[in-house]
């Protein structure tokens, strides 16, 4: 839990505003309608009874009375975070490491392990959907999250370090035409009826894996959007249509697995952090991390 959890998330929301100076470019770095943030600040002003922002200009300009609001929160912001870094420091090394799932969890795991030992740090684990997982790394619930790129990318609160990619295939039903064959060009499947993963599984992924469609000058026929992994596959496996993912989320006798050829669809695993980070255990665990991932691939 940071410092800015501890404050109202209209607080988190009008701080944003403030440092982006724009209601619609803090809206995308918060991943929230500009419509829902407005309302947001309307709410909070209504709360503490003073204008906070001069919405007359082109730009969100705060009044006095929003300035030494904004000083104010920032300096309980800072206050906050101090007070936390010491109870952790006095309650002994302990990082938090956030991850996807079980595939991910398999790839850290001799690694986590003997930094452990080599360390004499405790560690605990975070497991989460995509976007959860974010969430947890810009609200300090985690120190470190493992994932993939597109969780992290469009974050500017967040930098994150490359450790390997995966494959990517088409996967289809073992009744379906394409399942003879062992590849599949990406243009090759502009009018078959796609599977997809749905916003709620990961705003950053779902905008990464349509622009990777622009990118293949291709506009996808999707037939069904579904929120998890376990869908996706199922709905596959009985025909409702074809998907893209990386091969280490699936298995043979799921699905047929088609290489995909020609496209920019991508999946690169990082470990992510934010970027004000001090911790030195953190940094040496960063480092850890990029060295054993290096002498592995």
């Amino acid at each position: 839990m940071g410092g800015i959890r501890m404050l109202d998330k209209k607080v988190r929301f009008f701080l944003k505003v403030a440092d982006t100076g724009s209601f619609s470019a803090a809206a995308r770095a918060l991943y929230i309608t500009q419509p829902t943030l407005s309302k947001q600040m309307t709410r909070l002003e209504e709360e503490i009874g003073v204008r906070l922002f001069d919405r007359s200009g082109y730009r969100a300009e705060l009044t006095e009375e929003g300035k030494i609001f904004y000083q104010e929160c920032v300096k309980l912001e800072r206050k906050c975070q101090s007070v936390i870094r010491q109870l952790h420091e006095r309650a002994g090394s302990t990082i938090r490491v956030g991850f996807t799932g079980s595939f991910e969890n398999r790839e850290i795991l001799t690694l986590l392990n003997h930094f452990k030992q080599k360390e004499q740090v405790s560690v605990t684990f975070v497991k989460n959907s995509f976007e959860e997982c974010l969430t947890d790394l810009l609200e300090d619930r985690v120190d470190v999250s493992f994932g993939i790129e597109s969780t992290y990318k469009f974050s500017s609160e967040i930098e994150y370090e490359f450790l390997h990619s995966y494959e990517m295939c088409v996967i289809t039903s073992f009744d379906h035409p394409l399942a003879k064959r062992k590849e599949i060009d990406v243009k090759e499947i502009r009018n078959e009826n796609l599977i997809c993963l749905s916003r709620k599984f990961g705003k950053g992924f779902y905008r990464d894996f349509m622009e990777s469609f622009e990118r293949d000058r291709i506009s996808p026929n999707v037939r069904k959007e579904v929120d998890t992994l376990d869908e996706l596959i199922f709905n596959v496996s009985v025909g409702e249509g074809i998907a893209i993912v990386s091969k280490n989320v699936v298995r043979e006798e799921e699905v047929r697995i088609l290489d995909l050829k020609n496209s920019h669809h991508s999946s690169n695993y990082v470990i992510a952090y934010k970027k004000e980070l001090k911790n030195l255990e953190i940094q040496k665990l960063i480092q850890e991390t990029l060295s054993y991932f290096h002498s592995i691939t």
